[in-house]
Protein backbone atom coordinates (compact mmCIF):
# COMPACT_ATOMS: atom_id res chain seq x y z
CA UNK A 1 0.00 0.00 0.00
CA UNK A 2 2.96 2.42 0.44
CA UNK A 3 4.40 1.64 -2.11
CA UNK A 4 1.33 2.28 -4.37
CA UNK A 5 0.85 5.63 -2.38
CA UNK A 6 4.68 6.67 -3.34
CA UNK A 7 3.71 6.28 -7.18
CA UNK A 8 0.78 8.73 -6.69
CA UNK A 9 -2.10 6.59 -6.17
CA UNK A 10 -3.55 8.77 -3.58
CA UNK A 11 -6.94 6.45 -2.35
CA UNK A 12 -6.89 3.46 -0.30
CA UNK A 13 -9.34 0.81 -0.98
CA UNK A 14 -9.60 -1.45 1.88
CA UNK A 15 -11.49 -4.57 3.36
CA UNK A 16 -11.86 -4.24 7.00
CA UNK A 17 -14.30 -5.62 9.53
CA UNK A 18 -13.69 -2.44 11.26
CA UNK A 19 -10.44 -2.36 13.54
CA UNK A 20 -7.91 -2.54 10.65
CA UNK A 21 -10.15 0.12 8.64
CA UNK A 22 -10.50 2.64 11.37
CA UNK A 23 -6.27 1.98 12.20
CA UNK A 24 -5.88 3.08 7.74
CA UNK A 25 -8.63 6.35 8.24
CA UNK A 26 -6.37 8.10 10.81
CA UNK A 27 -3.38 7.17 8.79
CA UNK A 28 -4.86 8.68 5.69
CA UNK A 29 -6.40 11.35 7.27
CA UNK A 30 -2.82 12.62 8.23
CA UNK A 31 -1.59 12.19 5.14
CA UNK A 32 -4.46 13.31 3.61
CA UNK A 33 -5.45 10.32 1.58
CA UNK A 34 -9.48 9.48 1.17
CA UNK A 35 -9.96 6.08 2.14
CA UNK A 36 -13.21 3.77 1.38
CA UNK A 37 -13.36 0.28 3.17
CA UNK A 38 -15.57 -2.64 2.20
CA UNK A 39 -16.97 -4.09 5.35
CA UNK A 40 -19.85 -7.18 6.12
CA UNK A 41 -22.99 -6.22 6.93
CA UNK A 42 -22.72 -8.08 10.06
CA UNK A 43 -20.14 -5.87 11.71
CA UNK A 44 -21.36 -3.52 14.67
CA UNK A 45 -23.27 -0.13 13.87
CA UNK A 46 -20.86 1.11 16.14
CA UNK A 47 -18.34 0.51 13.81
CA UNK A 48 -19.68 1.56 10.78
CA UNK A 49 -20.66 4.92 12.10
CA UNK A 50 -17.32 5.54 13.58
CA UNK A 51 -15.51 4.73 10.62
CA UNK A 52 -18.07 7.35 8.58
CA UNK A 53 -17.09 9.83 11.18
CA UNK A 54 -13.90 9.61 10.49
CA UNK A 55 -14.59 10.51 7.20
CA UNK A 56 -14.51 6.73 5.12
CA UNK A 57 -16.73 6.11 2.61
CA UNK A 58 -18.45 2.74 4.04
CA UNK A 59 -19.45 0.10 1.46
CA UNK A 60 -21.50 -2.64 2.99
CA UNK A 61 -22.15 -6.54 1.59
CA UNK A 62 -23.61 -9.37 3.42
CA UNK A 63 -21.20 -12.31 3.66
CA UNK A 64 -17.79 -13.33 2.66
CA UNK A 65 -17.87 -13.89 -0.84
CA UNK A 66 -20.47 -10.83 -1.79
CA UNK A 67 -18.01 -8.80 0.47
CA UNK A 68 -14.32 -9.75 -1.67
CA UNK A 69 -17.00 -9.36 -5.02
CA UNK A 70 -17.73 -5.77 -3.70
CA UNK A 71 -14.14 -4.83 -3.29
CA UNK A 72 -13.27 -6.50 -7.12
CA UNK A 73 -16.34 -4.01 -8.15
CA UNK A 74 -14.96 -0.88 -5.94
CA UNK A 75 -11.49 -1.25 -7.53
CA UNK A 76 -12.88 -1.67 -11.12
CA UNK A 77 -15.02 1.15 -10.98
CA UNK A 78 -12.65 3.30 -9.24
CA UNK A 79 -9.27 3.01 -11.02
CA UNK A 80 -10.35 1.30 -13.86
CA UNK A 81 -8.04 -1.34 -14.30
CA UNK A 82 -7.19 -4.23 -12.40
CA UNK A 83 -3.92 -6.04 -12.43
CA UNK A 84 -4.68 -9.15 -10.23
CA UNK A 85 -7.79 -10.00 -7.91
CA UNK A 86 -7.44 -11.27 -4.58
CA UNK A 87 -9.58 -13.19 -2.57
CA UNK A 88 -8.18 -13.54 1.16
CA UNK A 89 -9.83 -16.91 2.10
CA UNK A 90 -7.49 -17.87 5.09
CA UNK A 91 -10.38 -17.16 7.72
CA UNK A 92 -11.58 -19.92 6.37
CA UNK A 93 -11.00 -23.82 7.13
CA UNK A 94 -11.65 -26.84 4.59
CA UNK A 95 -14.59 -27.30 2.90
CA UNK A 96 -16.16 -23.52 3.69
CA UNK A 97 -12.39 -22.82 1.64
CA UNK A 98 -13.36 -24.99 -1.25
CA UNK A 99 -17.04 -23.59 -1.31
CA UNK A 100 -15.63 -19.63 -1.51
CA UNK A 101 -12.99 -20.91 -4.09
CA UNK A 102 -15.58 -22.31 -6.36
CA UNK A 103 -17.98 -19.02 -6.21
CA UNK A 104 -14.83 -16.95 -6.91
CA UNK A 105 -13.88 -19.57 -9.87
CA UNK A 106 -17.32 -19.64 -11.30
CA UNK A 107 -17.49 -15.75 -11.81
CA UNK A 108 -14.18 -15.47 -12.94
CA UNK A 109 -14.44 -14.14 -16.46
CA UNK A 110 -12.38 -15.93 -19.78
CA UNK A 111 -9.40 -14.65 -19.60
CA UNK A 112 -9.78 -13.01 -16.00
CA UNK A 113 -6.20 -13.63 -13.47
CA UNK A 114 -6.96 -14.10 -9.69
CA UNK A 115 -5.22 -15.03 -6.65
CA UNK A 116 -6.73 -17.15 -3.82
CA UNK A 117 -5.23 -16.89 -0.35
CA UNK A 118 -5.79 -20.11 1.63
CA UNK A 119 -4.86 -20.67 5.19
CA UNK A 120 -4.17 -24.31 5.89
CA UNK A 121 -2.95 -27.49 3.97
CA UNK A 122 -6.36 -29.16 3.99
CA UNK A 123 -8.14 -26.16 2.02
CA UNK A 124 -5.12 -25.83 -0.31
CA UNK A 125 -6.13 -29.81 -1.42
CA UNK A 126 -9.33 -29.41 -1.66
CA UNK A 127 -9.27 -26.14 -3.70
CA UNK A 128 -6.57 -27.60 -5.82
CA UNK A 129 -8.48 -30.54 -6.69
CA UNK A 130 -11.00 -28.80 -7.44
CA UNK A 131 -9.08 -26.57 -10.12
CA UNK A 132 -7.89 -30.03 -11.57
CA UNK A 133 -11.03 -31.23 -12.16
CA UNK A 134 -11.99 -28.26 -14.28
CA UNK A 135 -8.91 -28.20 -16.08
CA UNK A 136 -7.20 -25.35 -14.33
CA UNK A 137 -3.77 -24.80 -13.27
CA UNK A 138 -2.96 -23.06 -10.49
CA UNK A 139 0.09 -21.03 -9.91
CA UNK A 140 1.91 -21.84 -6.72
CA UNK A 141 3.26 -19.90 -3.81
CA UNK A 142 3.92 -20.66 -0.18
CA UNK A 143 4.35 -17.37 1.11
CA UNK A 144 4.48 -18.46 5.13
CA UNK A 145 3.53 -21.43 7.15
CA UNK A 146 -0.14 -21.16 6.70
CA UNK A 147 -0.32 -18.78 3.90
CA UNK A 148 -0.77 -20.22 0.34
CA UNK A 149 -1.14 -18.37 -2.81
CA UNK A 150 -3.26 -19.95 -6.06
CA UNK A 151 -2.93 -17.50 -9.13
CA UNK A 152 -5.41 -18.61 -11.34
CA UNK A 153 -6.21 -17.64 -15.27
CA UNK A 154 -9.21 -19.04 -16.54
Amino acid sequence: MLAALERGDRKIIEQSSGNTGLALVCVANALGIPVEIAVPERIPDEKKVMLRFLGAKVREADDAFKYASFYKEILETESGEIKVKEYDLCGFVCPLSKIKATEVIDNLDEGETIKIILGDTDSLKSVAEELKTRGLKPGFKQEAEDRFVLTITK
